[in-house]
């Protein structure tokens, strides 16, 4: 199969069971829904998103932890 069109066919093919899922950060990624959630973690497509993402050379993935939630006061109310 050309490669062009190797990744249309992984997202679109009709003899993929229903329960597995390509990865978001590859698509030639396919593997069970159950075993996504660790990949994503793991997977070696992932680095070269999170540096794009963060223009980071040193390849260390920033906290997703907040310190405080923001107070935010709102005036306006769409509910009238």
């Amino acid at each position: 199969m050309p490669q062009k069109t190797f990744i249309k066919h992984l997202t679109k093919c009709p003899d993929k069971p229903p329960h597995f899922k390509n990865c978001p950060f590859n698509l030639s990624h396919v593997m069970p829904e159950s075993e996504l959630k660790e990949h994503e973690e793991n997977c070696p497509s992932r680095i070269l998103i999170d540096v794009a993402m963060y223009q980071s050379e040193d390849m260390i993935r920033p906290s997703p932890t907040v310190e405080s939630e923001p107070s935010i006061k709102y005036e306006e109310s769409w509910d009238g």
